[in-house]
């Protein structure tokens, strides 16, 4: 290189030395003429002078390379000389040099001179890639800092280039070996200016610990310059200054270098070092800078030579171990004159020795220890130095100078002495993992963090270090771990094996296929068997399984020598437990952890992480025999019994039974122990007979290879000279590659499709990766040409360059999120936070500016309502990444749908782009370019997205821009209005029944807000200062948090289960910053009900121990996230917590769940079964299926379906379209499965039914289903209820792992299987079987065989034909002990339709409507023929004497089958034809949807009916709670499928807990027991604790007694009450208070005015009016009964008519499912209801009540309160007792509207006189009601006092003038007084003269 200026010519020189006799050198000039022919003697020295012509000026290529060939070992010594400007520099020989290098570029100020370096090619063209540090002119073009230069270079062509710039750090990649000079023309800094140069080593020579001394005549300081090539930690001293620092790749570090500081320096990889004299002034002279390539300390030789420069000062600076430094001699003779001082931190200490101006030569050596040298020297005006030049070899070639290490012995190799371990030694890890040291010390440690299992850590520097650390894992067990992460660090490279990524490993952070081949050979990595080999050339040998089985050979030059886990080498077992401080670990535990090194690991443990498991005798016993760990020790014809006498089997037999025993005896555990054992007797060469076949133990091999259970250690590869250099090693057990096929990355591949080798290592056709460790050359296996090309190129705009998961790549320097939650509320990627409520399909998230850099994907989301119309919750994530389609549903918990396929997590692609597993409650989705899905199956998803995406991305997430001002931009491209427009523009696709509404407002949002932000709890928690987040309100603000939870707190009136969604959210935002966060969950208030065998955590490690995790490693976070955790000894097996031993199985690619079956594809089924393996047969579906994909499950599916349905009378129709009818009332088999029906599942319904109408015919009561082992009953006029085995539940019901659901569907209650199978039932009258194609044949039942055949169908159980219906019924009969019942009529026994009736009930106003071909059903007679239909309504019509309940319950079963049939139905019903009337709170509607609106939805994720039916829907903010439409804080708790209703208490599990429902807290438990004289039994559907005696814990009212009936205890009513008013009225109360009161307005005459609610309230008003225009009296005139929700009113003169509602109907009349009948009896109208009350009404003016006493002391109203006395009954509304009677009466007045009604008589009341009394009190008259001997009445008079009744008579007959018919009216009423209690009346009629004809009806 150019040397001070180009006008002063050079004078250069080469000092080649020889070390054999006779050793001929030739020195030429590449393209040049001179040419140089000199022999050298041993130990001789000559000098070369150069052409001055080869001096390089400038930045261009020269060709004057020159080129220095020997025949034997030399040295060569290069000197560039002008006047007062010098350097030298060792040349290197060409197998020292390599293709990496970095320029160091000392400082000058002299104006013409350079910063420069010279690249030089050897015999092969290269392409040099240079990456400028600073700016360089080449070839007229200017090449800025950061810039690439890349120049090709013929062979032997060297280029310069200078720059005024500094040009440190500049990066220099060659395709082939180059050499490169690094400098300065004339460097300057103390003093003037001086050439420096110095040859470099490239990266690959470089190593990790070196020696600085100081120049003793430097009275300032120098500068060593220090360079990585990648990322790494230097520790250094400096005198007594100890420190650390990072150094970045290929970034330069200047220490400054004082006189009596020395400097030391350990780095974690290679690095480069310098020493820049920077020139010093003393009083004798001035020395001027030079350059000197510091050698590493592995580098020392125990021989130099030095070539002195004549007339300079010439000196050697000497490092040698302090204790060796006497026995450095020179020329045969110790050196003296030397000051040797120790070099703080190290062993070593350094002198310097001056040997003057004179000697020109010199050698320098020590017979033992190598030591390290410098050659400067220095003059006025001038310096030179450089590294010393190791002498080839020793003088003397026997062994008596050299001194080997113990355990080695010298032999003469080639000619020359070596020193030869005398043995090796192996120590190893496995399984779960046992430990045997080199020294064979066995034992087991559990820790899961990463620990130094050997290095190098003696005096020894000649010895080459290595390290190997291994990082352990649990896998499925968190009691022991495996090795799953080996790093092996020698010769400044670092590879590193992964668990599972079988034939890769990571060579400096990149993954690279095997084999590779490194530093000329030196390092080797290749595959043998089913490991990976690392092999160096100095004896070690690392393997590893890439599963759990890690060995490490060495030989015993290392004896003594090594630390770590495998213990100290040194013959010694007892104190292999030495720690790093040199002290013995009294424990495995506390060895290991001192062997610890960082890994960053947060979740990591030491020990077994909680009580260590230790193995019970019993199951020792067991695992030590023969199916089991028995194989290893079994002798005779045992597999290894050849193999006892070489490895002792105890160890590994020990092992064995313990892994079996950790893991609960799994088979894989028993496999592994027993291929390490064989492994083991491999590698010592023992032959071992075939074992995997009896053991069970099978080793599939890939495609294109075969088993082998001795094949060669060494196979074909695509880099065969990576192969080992011994490869006569012990066969191995392996998979060979077929003939034609090598082995590449782990697989098997045709030789043609071998990629290209590049460096030493191998890469894919088509394969990029980086050139550098910097990023910032890509380079490709280019296909075509089989070469790697290389261009420069760097991280993108928002990546940096850096190492992830142990791979350097350009990573996202930051990412985004956006998140929606609630119902839901986004916050976009820019923070901008909006709610939308549509339930359409729309897009989250997704690419909108396409980018070839970029991978496409898209993010949608699908939402729904849930107890609410207007606001929706996320309900279905679908992710489109790298053509692979993600669906996580609601309705699949703890599984995900990819390409239509639903699966168990966790997974990952085949190539590892995508991973999908379960993080705490959530489902994550992670791509490999660093995109994050996660959504918690219930509504919170929360989409990450690295910053290459920004400003590219678009969606209801927004645009990533950083810019909140434009996020509500719609796909159009403007900005939106407001959210719901700007949701509307993204949508995907309409869903059937989404909408798009807009948001709700909360009228009292400010006031809740205010009120919350006052508390510590609810959302208050968010924001308390002190609570359990406090640590996270710096990280992320909980401000927006707070608000969405207070939005949602009122619109669902604080119900838990949706704000504890929003602080969920929070608590995974703060979770994914790092934050801790403090327990916020309790038992009252958000409590997380984890699934059986596990438990909630606040912060969970973040990866699961997995079932899958026993077969490949599962993705883990850094950061804990909450949620369930599997209990100790579980493990995750998909979304359930098992037992190890009840784990799956991993069948490509996918986790089964144990006992599943499952269709890979449409030729087999397989079925994994509880030891791992999975055994698969072919596939064939039987008759009426089809092998297809159906939600996500693929396997045979039945075709078709059919129908079969019970209604009104009952009237059947079977499967096979039969009509018949059959009137049994007992309980019969509708339909169940008959045959061996093989895979399908079995079935049974059945029917009880019940008489109706005239006796004669039946309706269906109840309807039952049995499958999957439970019974679940549908009871008629049971609304909402279902009874699950006998216990009653509210709907809906979802058992049976969700195989099983019942709920309500418009009016039709369903029972529905997860194979098809559903039943239908109205509740009244009408049930229908619905069952899959695949049934057909196998079946039978009163719905016949489903053969497809009509005329088979009335078959008996025996296979007969029945003879008629009766006995065909009949043989279906289920036998129910006690149960009176009849099988119906038969024949001509059976009731018949007059036809003239017939005729009337054709009409279209009656069972016409539904042929009627313009009528609302017409659209449904072509798909449901409505003649059967028609028929059944006509007979049982005609039956109910029109009973207008049946002619609708007739018409709704027809509808019920055209809805069925998905055929849309007009709307039927009116007000006055068939109302529907619904409960408060809803409305009829023709589809009525049950389903998003139910309080159990809020958490049920049940998928809603397809079907329409018609039905009451809840109004608006009103949720269906299974019986009624509520509001939402009255709903319940929907757990583990059912549904409870609030503050209802319930036990459980035999009454052994006792579980209440909490309105917005949910469902807690605790224990309970029953006393001692009561058992746990189900009565009336309840599971309660009964008293052996029943009436003794059964509180019965006040008068109410308790008595047995069928076995239990009832309460009776003691006694009824009755009150009545007649005539112009008189008034009789309950308590027997008799008045009289001629108000005419409305009063309340009997109310409920009690607090018991299990009493149903009820209110009885009555309105009077006057008669014949007497103002002085009044009579009833209508009565109106407020009950069960309904308004019923009598009107007077209204015969054989009511009004319901207003609505005029005609008696007879039931309601509400029987519990309201109304009816005529003889001349009054009744009105019955299921409690007890009775009113009876004569159409004119005689009220009669009759109340058990159950109500006693609760009524209030004209009828009193009904306690047994009279005295209070005068009592008003407000509780005061009153004496008037007019007061007392107008307090319980009711308005009605009559302004002419009055409280008392107007003007004066009419009085009758004492001579009128006594006419009409004779027994001509009312004398007759008092008469007693003869009297008609006489025997009512004990049980109805007569008093009241002759009063009034006396009274009414004399204010009317003695009329008759007034007469005959107060008999009649005492008549029927009487007759009510069960009394003869006698005749009464003649002596009154009141005839059989009651004339009073006439003449009223």
């Amino acid at each position: 290189m150019q040397n001070y200026v180009q006008n002063v010519r050079a004078d250069c020189k080469l000092f080649i030395t020889g070390y054999h006799a006779s050793t001929t050198v030739t020195v030429t000039v590449n393209k040049g003429t001179f040419r140089k022919v000199t022999p050298v003697g041993e130990g001789q020295t000559v000098t070369v002078q150069i052409p001055a012509s080869v001096e390089m000026f400038g930045s261009q290529t020269f060709d004057s390379t020159i080129l220095i060939q020997a025949d034997k070992d030399i040295s060569v010594l290069s000197v560039n000389s002008k006047p007062n400007s010098i350097d030298t520099t060792v040349v290197y020989p060409i197998e020292k040099l390599g293709t990496v290098y970095y320029v160091v570029t000392p400082p000058g100020k002299y104006g013409g001179s350079y910063k420069e370096f010279a690249v030089v090619a050897g015999q092969a063209p290269t392409t040099v890639d240079i990456y400028l540090k600073g700016a360089v002119m080449f070839n007229r073009w200017m090449y800025a800092a950061g810039s690439k230069l890349t120049v090709a270079l013929a062979p032997y062509q060297a280029l310069q280039l200078q720059s005024a710039a500094d040009l440190s750090g500049t990066k220099i990649e060659s395709r082939e070996h180059v050499a490169v000079l690094t400098g300065h023309s004339c460097a300057e800094q103390n003093t003037v200016c001086d050439h420096a140069f110095e040859q470099l080593l490239p990266v690959s020579s470089w190593g990790s610990t070196y020696i600085v001394p100081p120049l003793s005549f430097q009275n300032k300081y120098d500068i060593a310059y220090i360079v990585a090539s990648q990322n790494t930690r230097i520790d250094y001293q400096s005198g007594p200054t100890r420190a650390s620092r990072n150094i970045l790749a290929g970034q330069v570090v200047e220490f400054k270098v004082r006189v009596s500081h020395p400097l030391y320096i350990s780095a974690s990889a290679g690095i480069q070092v310098l020493l820049f004299f920077t020139g010093s002034k003393n009083e004798k002279s001035t020395y001027d800078p030079f350059l000197i390539n510091i050698p590493p300390v592995t580098n020392y030789c125990q021989s130099y030579h030095i070539d002195g420069v004549k007339d300079y000062e010439n000196y050697v600076l000497i490092i040698v171990k302090s204790s060796e430094s006497s026995r450095i001699i020179s020329d045969q003779r110790a050196i003296g004159n030397v000051q040797w001082r120790q070099i703080p931190g190290t062993e070593y200490s350094w002198g310097e020795y001056n040997f003057g101006t004179k000697i020109s030569t010199l050698s320098i050596q020590h017979p033992t220890s190598p030591f390290g040298l410098l050659s400067f020297g220095g003059r006025a005006r001038s310096g030179y130095g450089s590294a010393g030049l190791c002498a080839r070899s020793n003088p003397t070639l026997s062994c008596s100078t050299v001194q080997c290490r113990k355990k080695e012995t010298c032999q003469i190799v080639d000619g020359r002495p070596e020193c030869v371990a005398e043995s090796e030694s192996t120590c190893w890890a496995q399984g779960d993992p046992h430990y045997h040291t080199f020294d064979g010390r066995n034992f087991d440690f559990m820790g899961t963090c990463t620990y130094t299992i050997a290095k190098t850590c003696g005096s020894d520097s000649t010895l080459p270090s290595f390290s190997v650390k291994a990082k352990n894992d649990n896998r499925g067990n968190t009691r022991v771990s495996y090795v799953g992460y080996v790093t092996v660090e020698v010769y400044n490279v670092t590879v590193s094996v992964v668990r599972d990524e079988t034939g890769f490993v990571r060579v400096n952070d990149q993954r690279s296929r095997l084999p590779i081949s490194l530093l000329e050979g030196k390092l080797k990595v290749y595959q043998s068997g089913g490991s990976v080999v690392i092999e160096t050339d100095f004896s070690l040998r690392v393997s590893y399984d890439w599963k759990s089985y890690l060995v490490v050979k060495i030989s015993s030059s290392f004896s003594e020598s090594m630390c770590g886990l495998c213990g100290n080498y040194n013959g010694d077992a007892r104190d292999d437990f030495a720690t790093p401080a040199g002290t013995l670990a009294a424990s495995p535990v506390e060895f290991g952890k001192s062997w610890k090194v960082k890994d960053g690991d947060r979740f990591c443990w030491d020990d077994c992480h909680g009580e260590c498991k230790s193995c019970s005798p019993e199951l020792v016993s067991r695992f030590k025999a023969e199916p089991f760990c028995g194989w290893i020790t079994k002798e005779g014809s045992g597999p290894f019994s050849r193999c006892h006498s070489v490895i002792d089997p105890k160890t590994y037999l020990d092992n064995c039974v313990y892994d079996l025993c950790m893991n609960d005896g799994r088979k894989e555990m028993l496999c592994w122990a027993l291929t390490t054992y064989a492994d083991a007797c491999r590698r010592e060469g023992v032959a071992i007979s075939e074992w995997r076949i009896s053991t069970g133990c099978s080793l599939p091999c890939p495609e294109n290879s075969q088993y082998k259970a001795c094949g060669s250690a060494c196979p074909a590869t695509c880099n065969d000279q990576a192969a080992p250099n011994n490869c006569s090693s012990p066969c191995v057990e392996t998979c060979q590659c077929n003939e034609g096929f090598v082995l590449d990355a782990g697989k098997c591949i045709p030789k043609a499709g071998c990629g290209c080798e590049f460096q030493g290592r191998l890469y894919a056709l088509g394969e990029q990766f980086w050139g550098d460790g910097a990023c910032t050359r890509r380079c490709l296996c280019d296909p075509q040409t089989r070469q790697v090309s290389c261009q420069a190129t760097g991280c993108r705009t928002g990546e940096q360059c850096r190492v992830e998961n142990g791979i350097r790549n350009c990573y996202p320097s930051s990412y985004g999120t956006c998140s929606a939650s609630g119902d839901p509320h986004y916050i976009s990627f820019d923070g901008k936070k909006f709610d939308f409520q549509g339930t359409c399909l729309y897009q989250f998230a997704g690419m909108c500016i396409k980018s070839q850099d970029l991978v496409d994907f898209q993010v949608l989301v699908q939402n729904d309502h849930r107890g609410s119309q207007v606001v929706s919750f996320t309900k279905v994530v679908q992710v489109k990444v790298y053509e692979v389609d993600i669906v996580i549903s609601r309705e699949n918990p703890g599984r995900v749908m990819v390409n239509s396929v639903l699966i168990n997590l966790p997974y990952s692609t085949n190539n590892s782009k995508i991973s999908i597993y379960r993080r705490g409650q959530e489902a994550v989705i992670q791509t490999d370019f660093g995109l994050t899905v996660a959504f918690d199956w219930q509504g919170r998803i929360t989409v990450t997205a690295p910053s290459t995406y920004a400003g590219a991305m678009c969606g209801l997430c927004g645009n990533f821009n950083g810019d909140k001002g434009d996020e509500l931009t719609t796909r159009g491209g403007t900005l939106a209005p407001n959210p719901t427009a700007f949701g509307q523009s993204w949508k995907v696709k309409d869903i059937p029944g989404c909408v798009e509404v807009a948001k709700d407002e909360c009228s009292d949002l400010a006031a809740v807000e205010r009120r919350q932000r006052g508390m510590n709890g609810e959302c208050g928690i968010l924001l308390d200062k002190s609570g359990p987040f406090r640590e996270c309100h710096s990280k992320v603000d909980p401000e927006g948090y707070f608000q969405d939870c207070v939005y949602d707190y009122c619109l669902f009136k604080g119900q838990q289960a949706v704000i504890c969604q929003l602080i969920t959210s929070y608590t995974a935002a703060c979770h994914a910053a790092g934050v801790t966060i403090y327990a916020w969950r309790t038992n009252s208030f958000c409590s997380l009900s984890c699934a059986q065998n596990s438990h909630y955590e606040v912060c969970a490690r973040g990866c699961q121990s997995t079932c899958s995790s026993l077969y490949a490693p599962v993705q883990c976070s850094a950061q804990c996230w909450e949620g369930c955790v599997c209990d100790e000894g579980f493990v995750l097996s998909g979304d359930e917590c098992v037992p190890i031993s009840q784990c799956g199985c991993v069948y490509l690619g996918l986790y089964y769940k144990a006992g599943e079956t499952f269709h890979p594809t449409c030729q087999e089924q397989c079925v994994c079964q509880a030891s791992g393996e999975v055994v698969c047969k072919g596939l064939t579906c039987r008759s009426y299926e089809e092998c297809k994909l159906v939600n996500g499950i693929r396997k045979c599916q039945p075709v078709g379906s059919a129908t079969c349905s019970a209604a009104g009378d009952p009237h059947y129709l079977s499967f096979d379209g039969v009509a018949f009818d059959f009137q049994g009332t007992c309980t019969y088999i509708l339909a169940k499965t008959c045959t061996n029906t093989g895979n399908l599942t079995s079935f049974a319904v059945k029917v009880d039914n019940v008489p109706w109408g005239n006796g004669k015919v039946s309706v269906t009561k109840l309807v039952s289903v049995e499958v999957y082992g439970l019974t679940l009953t549908l009871l008629q006029n049971k609304k909402g209820l279902v009874m699950v085995d006998g216990v009653s539940h509210n709907l809906p019901v979802v058992v049976a792992d969700g195989q099983l659901q019942a709920y309500q569907h418009g009016g039709n209650m369903l029972v529905q299987t997860d194979f098809g199978l559903t039943v239908s039932y109205d509740l009244v009258y009408h049930a229908r079987v619905t069952i899959p194609g695949n049934y057909q044949g196998q079946m039978c039942g009163l719905c016949g065989n489903y053969n497809g055949l009509r005329y088979d169908e009335f078959l008996l159980p025996n296979g007969r034909a029945a003879l008629n219906m009766a006995v065909f019924g009949s043989a279906w009969k289920v036998p129910i002990p006690g149960a009176a019942c009849e099988d119906g009529c038969a024949g001509n026994n059976c009731p018949v339709c007059e036809e003239r009736k017939k005729d009337v009930f054709k009409q279209r106003n009656y069972c016409g409507l539904l042929t009627a071909r313009d009528g609302p059903f017409a659209a449904c007679h072509s798909t449901v023929s409505p003649t059967v239909y028609f028929n059944n309504c006509l007979y049982d019509l005609c039956l109910g004497n029109g009973d207008s309940q049946v002619l609708c319950q007739s018409i709704h079963s027809y509808v019920t089958a055209c809805q069925e049939a998905r055929v849309t139905i007009q709307p039927w019903r009116s007000t006055s034809f068939c109302p529907l009337r619904c409960p408060a709170n809803s409305h009829y509607e023709v589809c009525a949807d049950l389903c998003t609106t139910t309080c159990a939805r809020i958490t049920d994720a049940r998928k809603c009916p397809d079907t329409c039916a018609e039905g009451c829907q809840c109004d608006d903010g009103f949720l269906f709670d299974g019986q009624g439409c509520v509001a939402l804080q009255s709903c319940g708790c929907f757990n583990k499928g059912i549904y409870y209703k609030p503050n209802n208490t319930v036990l459980k599990n035999k009454c052994q807990q006792s579980c209440t429902c909490i309105p917005f807290q949910g469902f807690t438990c605790e224990a309970h027991s029953c006393a001692s004289d009561e058992t746990c039994e189900i009565r009336d559907g309840v599971m309660q604790c009964i008293n052996k005696d029943p009436c003794k814990v059964l509180k019965c009212r006040t008068k109410e007694t308790c008595k047995i009936e069928n076995g239990r205890a009832t309460c009776v009513p003691n006694y009824t009450g009755t009150c009545w008013g007649w005539g112009d009225p008189h008034y009789h109360t309950f308590d027997g208070l008799k008045f009289d009161f001629q108000g005419t307005c409305t009063y309340t005459i009997a109310k409920y005015c009690g607090t018991d609610p299990t009493l149903v309230p009820f209110t009885i008003n009555e309105k009077n009016d006057n008669r014949g225009g007497n103002q002085a009296v009044s009579y009833v005139r209508l009565t109106n009964i407020y009950v069960y929700g309904y308004i019923i009113s009598i009107y007077k003169k209204e015969v054989g008519k009511i009004r319901i509602n207003d609505v005029i109907t005609s008696l007879p009349v039931t309601l509400e499912d029987g519990k309201i009948k109304l009816y005529q009896s003889g001349l009054n109208a009744i009105l019955q209801t299921d409690f007890g009350l009775q009113v009876s009404y004569d159409w004119n003016w005689h009220l009669i009540i009759t109340l058990p006493s159950s109500y006693y002391g609760s009524m209030c109203g004209l009828c009193g309160d009904f306690n047994q006395k009279r005295g209070d009954d005068m009592t008003s509304p407000n509780g005061t007792r009153v004496s008037s009677i007019v007061e007392w009466a107008k307090g319980w007045k009711v308005k009605d509207r009559d302004p002419f009604c009055w409280d008392d008589c107007k003007g004066k009341c009419p009085t009758c006189d004492e001579s009128k009394q006594k006419i009409y009190g004779g027994d001509e008259y009312c004398g007759l009601i008092s008469k007693a001997p003869g009297g008609p009445f006489r025997e009512c008079h004990p049980k109805v006092s007569p008093e009241d009744i002759f009063d009034s008579c006396i009274y009414d007959v004399c204010l009317n003038g003695g009329a008759k018919n007034i007469l005959c009216q107060a008999l009649e009423v005492y008549a029927a007084i009487c007759k009510k209690q069960g009394i003869t009346v006698y005749d009464w009629r003649t002596p009154s003269g009141c005839g059989g004809g009651m004339g009073d009806k006439e003449n009223d």
